[in-house]
């Protein structure tokens, strides 16, 4: 590990696997593949997929700090984001738009053939997906985007965008002015009449991912997690009143906020396991699914399209679609790791690298 700086503010950048955040991505996908599986089975007392977004969005915020040096540069921290976020989501995100509208995966009403069908598809709704810009969806009531659960992205995406903004700034000035950023934001929310996308992106909600720059702002000072969880708790308590006077009616957000301490002392307690003496244990199939856990959540949506329309010709019972979803979902996003995922991301990272690489034009010897 390697520390950039002295004094108050030390910007430290990892080199090697946290794996405490493998291990808790494994968690947060195995969570959304059991939520998705169990309409038909008896519900659990909790949202598991209000616990995975959770986990999800604290990482984010933790990560972008600890990733973060003193010599990152704003767009390069973006172009990385887009990098990893960007090539496997488009692939999908076009993959789903032929198989849905060909009525290959997915129910299409209109008799014509697939040119004409195709023709009459919603390309805006693609766009729109595409961009990571929340909207309407044809199919659903809900902001999803073509694939459903890259709702999550369209935060992210906003996140990353305005935390390379505030890379401008200087460091010991980040996390907190990000802090006020997102306050205003909220504030903003409550104080202007405003649809979508403008409802969604000054949801309560985008606070996870401020809580996670404290936690890694506290990982980097060493500071003391117990009293950075509190202090985090002072914080979430206004958040929660906040949500149930001005929010109840934005997307996603009152079922998310309420689990946010259990799942925030979760994270903390993993991220001081795993910096204590000795470290966390190698488990190599659960950081196998962590590694995997961005093509998990993304392409088990098309093994559960395929069960529904399946279980629209021929019953199935509740415990085996359980079944199925998990065990598919792990199945898919797993090959899609391995035959998709990490072939595509290796080759972004070596055009990324030889583009760096060159020397600006007049400047070459």
């Amino acid at each position: 590990m390697s520390v950039e700086g002295v004094g108050t503010v030390v910007w430290q950048r990892i080199d090697r696997t946290l794996l405490s955040i493998q291990y808790l991505r494994a968690l947060a996908a195995i969570a959304v593949l059991v939520a998705h599986g169990l309409p038909g089975l008896p519900q659990l007392p909790i949202s598991l997929l209000g616990l995975a977004m959770d986990l999800f969005f604290l990482m984010s915020g933790f990560l972008v700090v600890v990733i973060s040096s003193d010599e990152t540069r704003p767009l390069d921290f973006f172009g990385d984001r887009l990098a990893r976020i960007v090539p496997l989501y488009w692939t999908l995100t076009l993959a789903a738009f032929v198989l849905i509208y060909s009525g290959i995966l997915f129910p299409i009403l209109d008799p014509g053939t697939i040119a004409t069908r195709m023709a009459g598809a919603d390309w805006a709704f693609l766009v729109r997906s595409l961009l990571f810009i929340p909207g309407s969806s044809p199919f659903e009531p809900d902001l999803n985007p073509l694939i459903p659960q890259g709702w999550t992205l369209n935060y992210e995406m906003m996140f990353y965008a305005l935390f390379a903004v505030a890379l401008f700034l200087r460091r010991r000035y980040l996390v907190p002015m990000v802090s006020v950023g997102f306050g205003v934001l909220v504030a903003l929310g409550i104080l202007l009449e405003g649809g979508e996308p403008f409802r969604f992106w000054t949801s309560p909600m985008i606070f996870e991912f401020v809580f996670g720059l404290w936690v890694g702002l506290a990982w980097q000072r060493r500071w003391n997690y117990g009293l950075v969880f509190l202090g985090l708790m002072l914080a979430w308590l206004p958040l929660m009143a906040v949500t149930e006077q001005y929010f109840l009616d934005a997307p996603f957000t009152p079922q998310r906020m309420q689990y946010l301490p259990f799942v925030l002392a979760l994270f903390i307690a993993c991220v001081a396991l795993d910096r204590a003496r000795g470290g966390l244990p190698l488990w190599k199939p659960v950081k196998l699914v962590g590694d995997a856990s961005y093509s998990i959540y993304l392409v088990h949506f098309f093994p559960i399209i395929l069960l529904d329309r399946v279980g629209a010709a021929v019953p199935i019972a509740p415990a085996a679609y359980f079944a199925v979803v998990v065990a598919g979902g792990l199945a898919s996003g797993l090959a899609t790791f391995h035959l998709v995922e990490r072939p595509m991301m290796r080759l972004v990272r070596s055009v990324r690298a030889a583009r760096r690489a060159r020397p600006l034009r007049g400047l070459a010897t």
